[in-house]
């Protein structure tokens, strides 16, 4: 066992090493300076005090030889003797004791026998942030049969997932959204494909919450300008929410059906993209 002064002469020449190292213009210097507080904390909790373990190490001098500049293997010298590992075969009787001495042994799950060849997996991610639709057109040109689940992502058969990984990332870098600026005064609810379908009720709460009381409330006044305007008058009492309400509502569904037509012509656009790269590439093979 390593004795307390071989510890802290360790730590002392650990502490200048990751001192000079964090000093110079280095690019892992948040790591050096990591190290500088970890060896100070160290030195300031276990420097003083009697230490039960404070026993002289067998396997090395107390007193260690000067290293050079950054070494830092000194506690490593000491050979790590003790009881051999213990058998694969033994462990795994040990287990199988275990597991049969149980009352009411769990089920076997679906998976234990492995994935059937034609189960539904994850092919594309909304994590990869490509082009949804593009992504499904293009595996459909190869003649990969996909689906896209309400949670965004794209599912291939097992079988067909090497083949359809591999031309997802041949295609890859065509495939990436491009970030495109929202117009300002009309905020689509309708997730982009950059989002996952799982921020629907966030933007729904917004559109709900937000901006249709606020365009409800611009048709409002904007009612009553006209209404002061032609009929000298303004509205009054149940007039002013049935207004406040039909604006509300036109507001609420221009908004759902730009989003959805913006999406329908998002996703031909995409379409169209992937149909062409798909065939470009097949011309280029034939050629």
């Amino acid at each position: 066992m390593l004795s307390r002064p071989k510890l802290v002469q360790d730590w002392n020449r650990r502490l200048a090493a990751a001192e000079a190292e964090g000093a110079q213009k280095h690019s892992l210097k948040w790591l050096y300076q990591m190290r500088v507080r970890l060896y100070r904390f160290l030195l300031s909790c276990y420097r003083q005090g009697d230490w039960r373990a404070d026993k002289p190490s067998n396997c090395v001098d107390d007193t260690l030889a000067d290293v050079p500049h950054g070494e830092t293997t000194t506690v490593l010298d000491c050979p790590l003797d003790g009881k051999p590992a213990k058998h694969a075969g033994k462990m795994q009787a040990v287990l199988k004791s275990v597991s049969a001495a149980q009352d009411h042994p769990p089920e076997a799950g679906p998976l234990l026998g492995g994935i059937a060849a034609d189960e539904w997996v994850v092919a594309v991610s909304v994590r990869d942030k490509l082009k949804m639709a593009g992504c499904q057109e293009l595996l459909r040109q190869y003649g990969i049969a996909s689906k896209w689940t309400l949670l965004g992502e794209i599912k291939v058969r097992l079988f067909d997932l090497e083949r359809a990984t591999q031309i997802i990332r041949k295609f890859r870098d065509s495939l990436r959204i491009r970030a495109a600026r929202a117009l300002p005064w009309m905020p689509a609810i309708l997730h982009p494909a950059s989002i996952p379908v799982t921020d629907w009720p966030v933007r729904l709460a917004i559109l709900i919450f937000f901006l249709a009381p606020i365009y409800a409330i611009f048709g409002l006044v904007l009612t009553q300008c006209v209404f002061a305007v032609s009929y000298t008058r303004l509205l009054q009492g149940p007039d002013v929410l049935y207004c406040f309400l039909i604006w509300y509502f036109a507001v609420f569904q221009i908004n759902i059906l730009v989003a959805v037509l913006h999406d329908i012509h998002r996703r031909r656009n995409e379409r169209q993209e992937a149909r062409k790269m798909a065939e470009g590439e097949k011309s280029r093979l034939r050629a």
